[in-house]
């Protein structure tokens, strides 16, 4: 029978591969992950891995007309896309 320690042992990925994912992570959701662990904290305020999670993301805005708004998301890579998406807000 193992033991607990045994059990709660984590595995954890290499740095290089966990800075490759989070550079792909859209900016909103970094904010929140800032407080996952004090390495993606730091790693978060490096001005190289903001210049590089900014070369990844796609280029999103928002539209609001007088009755909606619009989330629209614009990918230009092999296979440019224009996604359009109506949210739904209270204001």
């Amino acid at each position: 029978m193992r033991s607990k320690e045994t059990l709660m042992v984590q595995r954890k990925l290499p740095s290089e591969l966990e800075e490759e994912i989070l550079i792909r992570v859209p900016p909103s959701s970094l904010a929140r992950f800032r407080a996952v662990c004090k390495e993606w904290n730091v790693l978060f305020s490096d001005k190289r891995f903001a210049n590089n999670q900014l070369a990844c993301a796609r280029p999103e805005f928002m539209l609001q007309t007088d009755s909606n708004v619009f989330s629209i998301s614009v990918n230009l890579n092999d296979d440019p896309t224009i996604q359009v998406r109506k949210l739904t807000i209270d204001f």
